[in-house]
């Protein structure tokens, strides 16, 4: 009995921690993902494909001051990101609908903000939780699917702004 609980504990660490060869890293194909966002619109990775480039920013939730001077200031430059061919995605890491509204509407946020029901879509990038299922991070596709740029930011430090136009402005 005690073999099989042992086996069951360690198969659950594997699931819940997949290893780094699953990992999505620059270079790499993007996973399609099929999430609903805050609108109750489908968003889905592969409607941009060929067309736009994808920003996804990771963040934790509404409670998290450093996560609202992120969103805060993307929007702020939300037309350079436009100009650049691109389309900004938020995903809440760890907030539910009503913590993500409550971002959009307190914010002024205009570009898509997504709460995530599950953990499926920031394990699928390679991303960690570390405690609660809550991650930082920002990572950039390209029109063809491939990331081009990933950033895990450490709290408080994240991503800026400046350094995502800077990567899209690269990859033009």
């Amino acid at each position: 009995m005690k073999k099989i609980i042992l086996i069951l504990v360690v198969f659950a660490f594997f699931i819940y921690f997949p290893s780094d060869s699953q990992s999505q890293e620059v270079g790499d194909n993007a996973p399609d993902f099929s999430l609903v966002d805050v609108s109750g619109n489908d968003v889905r990775l592969r409607y941009f494909k060929g067309k736009k480039n994808v920003v996804l920013v990771f963040y934790q939730w509404h409670s998290c001051r450093h996560c609202r001077e992120q969103l805060s200031e993307l929007q702020e430059h939300i037309s350079e990101i436009i100009k650049l061919n691109s389309e900004l995605i938020a995903i809440s890491s760890a907030g539910d609908r009503d913590n993500v509204e409550r971002t959009k509407s307190s914010l002024g946020i205009t570009f898509t903000l997504i709460p995530t029901p599950n953990k499926k879509v920031v394990l699928d990038y390679g991303l960690r939780y570390a405690d609660s299922a809550r991650v930082h991070a920002a990572i950039i596709i390209d029109k063809k699917g491939r990331i081009r740029y990933k950033s895990i930011d450490k709290w408080p430090s994240l991503t800026k702004t400046s350094t995502i136009i800077k990567e899209l402005q690269a990859i033009q």
